[in-house]
């Protein structure tokens, strides 16, 4: 979703996406920045680990069924939890 090169932070206004992985500044039609990747990359993971897609509750927050995650680390769980937050500020830092 996001575009970038070495050294610029690059705004994408307008997102093309598989809805489900975009992140939730994608789906409200707002600018998207890497932070957005890191949604869409919770996303993936717990799709692998649950063979599922995080539920979108009414206030497109991804709610983690811990259960489905129950047989994971600790760190493998604050992992994802911290990577679908829907506010992007909340997501881990790339660097």
């Amino acid at each position: 979703m996001s575009r970038w090169k070495l050294g610029q932070d690059v705004t994408m206004t307008k997102g093309i996406g598989t809805y489900n992985y975009m992140a939730p500044e994608a789906r409200d039609n707002k600018p998207v920045k890497i932070k957005s990747d890191m949604y869409s990359l919770g996303v993936m993971l717990y799709n692998m680990l649950t063979k599922e897609l995080p539920i979108l509750e009414d206030n497109r927050e991804a709610k983690i069924i811990e259960n489905d995650l129950r047989e994971y680390s600790a760190k493998i769980k604050d992992i994802c939890v911290r990577l679908l937050k829907k506010n992007a500020n909340d997501r881990p830092n790339t660097q």
